[in-house]
């Protein structure tokens, strides 16, 4: 399956987006604030919810292809690599990522991101905890230590920036209709189309380990990590 397709079934298939974006929510007031969100993706949801409380929006993304459909929600874009941002010095009150930073360079991303923030930064980042985490060690030999180990690296860039920094924890819920739709989508995004036939086998015993009827259930750790200028 394309990545890209198989991105926008992941996300079809998650439960909890109204829990995430409370706790987001919460972390800091966005209200009237000049926001950046970093890897904003095709997916609207969160700026749509964001424009309830602001509408002075920046949306980048590496991709200008799929940044074309946040345009007409008449929100600022700009195509743009996270680990060098094209801003100057403290240019937003806040900067916001979420599900991104795993994919990039965090220690660089997470540096930019506190050096064109003025008032706070926000990052949601995948923790240790959860079947996802266990999934991806089949393949990736420690994945639960290095997770928990780029978690710790994220709070400490951002308190060597000048930021107080909290971090909350949160397990998330998706769930697929079928081993079948679970196995194309996760191989996709979790393993680039790349495991051995053996892998497969793993991955599938574990899929069915989680299976309550036809559907499977998988849950997610999360980090919600927040950090307020010092």
């Amino acid at each position: 399956m394309e990545y890209d397709t198989a991105l926008e079934k992941f996300g079809g298939a998650y439960q909890d987006r109204k829990k995430e974006l409370g706790l987001i929510f919460s972390m800091v007031d966005f209200r009237n604030k000049f926001v950046l969100e970093v890897g904003s993706g095709s997916e609207d949801y969160f700026i749509k919810e964001l424009l309830k409380k602001t509408d002075n929006i920046m949306a980048t993304d590496i991709s200008e292809k799929k940044l074309l459909g946040l345009k007409k929600l008449n929100v600022q874009t700009k195509a743009c690599n996270a680990e060098a941002l094209p801003f100057f010095n403290r240019s937003f009150d806040i900067v916001f990522s979420r599900w991104v930073l795993q994919h990039v360079d965090e220690k660089k991303a997470v540096s930019e991101m506190c050096r064109v923030s003025d008032k706070a930064v926000v990052i949601v980042f995948p923790n240790e905890q959860g079947d996802e985490t266990k999934l991806k060690a089949i393949v990736e030999k420690n994945n639960p230590e290095k997770r928990k180990k780029r978690v710790g690296e994220i709070k400490k860039t951002m308190g060597d920036n000048g930021f107080f920094v909290k971090e909350e924890r949160r397990i998330l819920n998706f769930r697929f209709s079928n081993i079948k739709q679970a196995m194309e989508v996760l191989s996709a995004v979790e393993f680039n189309n790349k495991v051995s036939g053996s892998e497969n086998e793993k991955i599938e015993k574990f899929l069915k380990e989680r299976q309550k009827g036809i559907a499977i259930r998988l849950t997610q750790g999360a980090s919600f990590i927040s950090g307020v200028r010092k």
